[in-house]
Protein backbone atom coordinates (compact mmCIF):
# COMPACT_ATOMS: atom_id res chain seq x y z
CA UNK A 1 0.00 0.00 0.00
CA UNK A 2 2.96 2.70 1.16
CA UNK A 3 4.55 1.50 -2.58
CA UNK A 4 1.54 2.74 -4.23
CA UNK A 5 1.09 5.80 -2.25
CA UNK A 6 4.73 6.99 -2.76
CA UNK A 7 4.02 6.01 -6.87
CA UNK A 8 1.00 7.70 -7.00
CA UNK A 9 2.73 10.43 -5.42
CA UNK A 10 5.71 10.33 -7.99
CA UNK A 11 3.06 10.15 -11.09
CA UNK A 12 1.50 13.05 -9.14
CA UNK A 13 4.35 15.09 -8.68
CA UNK A 14 5.46 14.65 -13.00
CA UNK A 15 2.23 15.39 -13.89
CA UNK A 16 2.84 18.60 -12.24
CA UNK A 17 5.86 19.66 -13.43
CA UNK A 18 4.83 18.93 -16.96
CA UNK A 19 2.10 21.54 -16.26
CA UNK A 20 4.41 23.96 -14.95
CA UNK A 21 6.69 23.07 -17.91
CA UNK A 22 4.19 23.69 -20.36
CA UNK A 23 3.35 27.04 -18.54
CA UNK A 24 6.86 27.89 -18.46
CA UNK A 25 7.07 27.54 -22.21
CA UNK A 26 3.83 29.24 -23.09
CA UNK A 27 5.24 32.12 -20.80
CA UNK A 28 8.57 32.02 -23.05
CA UNK A 29 6.76 31.84 -26.38
CA UNK A 30 4.67 34.92 -25.47
CA UNK A 31 7.91 36.48 -24.35
CA UNK A 32 9.37 36.26 -27.49
CA UNK A 33 6.56 37.29 -29.32
CA UNK A 34 6.17 40.19 -27.93
CA UNK A 35 10.21 40.99 -28.19
CA UNK A 36 9.89 40.47 -31.98
CA UNK A 37 6.99 42.40 -32.25
CA UNK A 38 8.72 44.78 -30.66
CA UNK A 39 11.87 44.85 -32.82
CA UNK A 40 9.76 45.18 -35.67
CA UNK A 41 7.62 47.76 -34.48
CA UNK A 42 11.05 49.95 -34.00
CA UNK A 43 12.17 48.76 -37.45
CA UNK A 44 8.93 49.90 -39.20
CA UNK A 45 9.04 53.44 -37.35
CA UNK A 46 12.65 53.90 -38.45
CA UNK A 47 11.68 52.82 -42.15
CA UNK A 48 9.19 54.62 -42.18
CA UNK A 49 7.16 52.42 -44.79
CA UNK A 50 4.16 50.75 -44.12
CA UNK A 51 4.93 47.14 -43.47
CA UNK A 52 3.41 44.34 -45.28
CA UNK A 53 3.50 40.56 -43.34
CA UNK A 54 3.99 37.55 -45.69
CA UNK A 55 3.07 34.30 -44.94
CA UNK A 56 6.41 32.45 -46.73
CA UNK A 57 5.06 29.33 -45.94
CA UNK A 58 2.00 29.93 -48.42
CA UNK A 59 3.88 31.60 -50.94
CA UNK A 60 6.15 29.22 -51.64
CA UNK A 61 4.49 26.15 -51.61
CA UNK A 62 2.01 24.87 -54.08
CA UNK A 63 0.72 21.61 -55.72
CA UNK A 64 -0.27 20.90 -59.37
CA UNK A 65 -3.69 21.30 -60.34
CA UNK A 66 -5.05 17.62 -58.99
CA UNK A 67 -3.51 18.76 -55.81
CA UNK A 68 -0.95 15.84 -55.63
CA UNK A 69 2.49 16.70 -56.28
CA UNK A 70 3.92 19.29 -53.71
CA UNK A 71 6.66 21.68 -54.30
CA UNK A 72 8.30 24.61 -52.76
CA UNK A 73 9.69 27.43 -55.30
CA UNK A 74 12.22 30.31 -53.24
CA UNK A 75 11.84 32.48 -56.55
CA UNK A 76 7.57 32.55 -56.02
CA UNK A 77 8.75 34.14 -52.11
CA UNK A 78 11.27 36.47 -53.55
CA UNK A 79 9.28 37.27 -56.56
CA UNK A 80 6.46 38.53 -53.13
CA UNK A 81 9.42 40.81 -51.58
CA UNK A 82 10.81 41.76 -54.60
CA UNK A 83 7.30 42.95 -55.51
CA UNK A 84 6.41 44.86 -52.12
CA UNK A 85 9.87 46.49 -52.31
CA UNK A 86 8.84 48.11 -55.46
CA UNK A 87 6.10 49.70 -54.37
CA UNK A 88 7.46 51.36 -51.51
CA UNK A 89 6.43 48.77 -48.83
CA UNK A 90 8.52 47.29 -46.20
CA UNK A 91 7.63 43.53 -46.47
CA UNK A 92 8.41 40.98 -43.60
CA UNK A 93 8.26 38.04 -44.71
CA UNK A 94 7.26 35.10 -42.07
CA UNK A 95 8.42 31.56 -41.60
CA UNK A 96 8.31 28.85 -38.56
CA UNK A 97 11.20 27.15 -38.22
CA UNK A 98 9.32 23.86 -38.81
CA UNK A 99 9.00 24.92 -42.38
CA UNK A 100 12.27 25.53 -42.71
CA UNK A 101 13.49 22.71 -42.08
CA UNK A 102 11.76 20.82 -44.48
CA UNK A 103 12.35 22.91 -47.33
CA UNK A 104 15.88 23.91 -49.02
CA UNK A 105 18.19 26.72 -47.93
CA UNK A 106 16.56 29.94 -49.15
CA UNK A 107 18.66 32.24 -51.17
CA UNK A 108 20.73 35.05 -49.88
CA UNK A 109 18.37 38.00 -50.52
CA UNK A 110 15.43 36.05 -49.24
CA UNK A 111 17.24 34.89 -46.25
CA UNK A 112 18.84 38.61 -45.15
CA UNK A 113 14.65 39.19 -44.85
CA UNK A 114 13.45 36.42 -43.50
CA UNK A 115 11.88 36.42 -40.25
CA UNK A 116 11.49 32.55 -38.16
CA UNK A 117 8.53 33.41 -36.16
CA UNK A 118 8.95 31.73 -32.22
CA UNK A 119 8.29 28.60 -31.66
CA UNK A 120 5.16 28.02 -29.64
CA UNK A 121 4.48 25.35 -26.69
CA UNK A 122 1.25 25.77 -28.00
CA UNK A 123 -0.34 22.15 -30.04
CA UNK A 124 -2.09 24.35 -32.57
CA UNK A 125 -2.01 22.66 -36.34
CA UNK A 126 -0.36 26.36 -37.47
CA UNK A 127 1.04 28.35 -34.69
CA UNK A 128 2.77 30.22 -37.37
CA UNK A 129 -0.47 31.36 -39.20
CA UNK A 130 -1.92 32.97 -35.50
CA UNK A 131 1.37 34.37 -35.05
CA UNK A 132 0.95 36.32 -38.33
CA UNK A 133 -2.84 37.21 -37.48
CA UNK A 134 -2.01 38.65 -34.26
CA UNK A 135 1.37 39.94 -35.57
CA UNK A 136 -0.53 41.91 -38.60
CA UNK A 137 -2.90 43.06 -35.96
CA UNK A 138 -0.34 44.44 -33.41
CA UNK A 139 1.58 45.92 -36.45
CA UNK A 140 -1.87 47.46 -38.00
CA UNK A 141 -0.68 46.15 -41.21
CA UNK A 142 -2.05 43.88 -44.06
CA UNK A 143 -1.36 40.87 -44.74
CA UNK A 144 -0.41 38.40 -48.08
CA UNK A 145 -1.45 34.60 -47.54
CA UNK A 146 -3.86 32.11 -49.54
CA UNK A 147 -4.93 30.35 -46.07
CA UNK A 148 -8.51 30.41 -45.08
CA UNK A 149 -7.15 30.03 -41.40
CA UNK A 150 -9.58 27.42 -40.65
CA UNK A 151 -7.29 25.45 -38.36
CA UNK A 152 -6.53 28.89 -36.50
CA UNK A 153 -8.14 29.51 -32.93
CA UNK A 154 -8.38 33.51 -33.60
CA UNK A 155 -5.90 35.83 -31.17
Amino acid sequence: RAAAERAAAERAAAERAAVERVAAEKVAAAAAFDRLCTEKQEEVRRAAKQPVLLDVANIGHHSDEEGGSISWDWRKVAKAIGHYEQQGVDPIPLMHPATMRRVSPPPAAVSAKLVLVPSSASSEKSPDDRFLLRMAKRLDCQFVSNDKYTDVSLL
